[in-house]
């Protein structure tokens, strides 16, 4: 890899590394109050580390995925390593496929857990999650959704990650 490839390639990392880490600080000093969604005035203010950006992002990650949110930070500190170490992303179009995947299934796994009370399954799995899971449990009942949903995520992580489940089941 020539110089100038490798100090880009550096620099992409260091930049991924800093998203993983103010969106990690966004979603674990996450205050409802710093939003005007849930107060009036909100918090002035913010209470989030990472101020009035911080609370919008963690409030946008935290109502359409809930705990599913933490799984960004995940993906964006291993392509923050990945390009820090100058590796390069074959068939990006599957890696994002499987990201996208890997992350729908999580927060809709994470919804189907509680069926009545919606707080913990907004909480849980987000926006996303709930429309998923009552979707997928509407047309296929309670098992069969878990069934779908499980599938798409094993499917996902040799999409997403370049998992060969032989090679690891063969350790």
């Amino acid at each position: 890899m020539p110089i100038k490839e490798k100090r880009i390639s550096e620099i992409e990392g260091i930049i991924l590394f800093a998203l993983t880490i103010f969106i990690f600080l966004s979603l674990i000093s996450y205050e409802p109050t710093d939003i005007a969604y849930y107060q009036q005035p909100p918090n002035t203010p913010a209470v989030n580390w990472m101020g009035k950006a911080g609370a919008y992002l963690a409030f946008g990650l935290d109502f359409v995925m809930g705990y599913g949110a933490y799984l960004i930070l995940l993906v964006t500190l291993v392509w923050g390593i990945r390009r820090f170490r100058g590796i390069k992303f074959h068939k990006k179009a599957y890696r994002a496929l499987g990201v996208l995947l890997l992350l729908v299934s999580t927060c809709t796994l994470l919804s189907s857990k509680y069926s009545l009370i919606l707080e913990k399954r907004l909480a849980l799995g987000g926006y996303l999650g709930i429309v998923l899971s009552n979707g997928l449990k509407q047309i296929f009942g309670a098992s069969g959704a878990y069934l779908i949903a499980v599938t798409v995520l094993v499917v996902s992580l040799p999409l997403a990650a370049e998992v060969s489940y032989p090679k690891f089941f063969s350790l």
